[in-house]
């Protein structure tokens, strides 16, 4: 098994545990959407985690490549 897949496996395992403890936590959230629940946990945890990488970005001084820009723009965060 190669290490990326094996960080990857981490990574679900992780991400998974973490909603079961937010659940286990907050029985009520979200319920008005059944079987959506899960979804709506991971992107917001993706969101969050990357947010801080793209605001890291964002403090480099070095030029972008035109498409990590636009990418950057796209999730809505400002160029300086």
């Amino acid at each position: 098994m190669s290490v990326l897949v094996t960080r990857c496996s981490t990574v679900d395992v992780a991400a998974l545990t973490s909603l079961i403890v937010w659940l286990c936590n907050v029985p009520d959230w979200r319920t008005e959407i059944k079987g959506a629940r899960r979804r709506h946990f991971l992107v917001g945890l993706g969101e969050q985690l990357a947010k801080l990488l793209v605001s890291r970005r964002l403090q480099m001084p070095t030029h972008f490549c035109q498409n990590i820009g636009d990418a950057i723009a796209t999730v809505g965060a400002k160029l300086q």
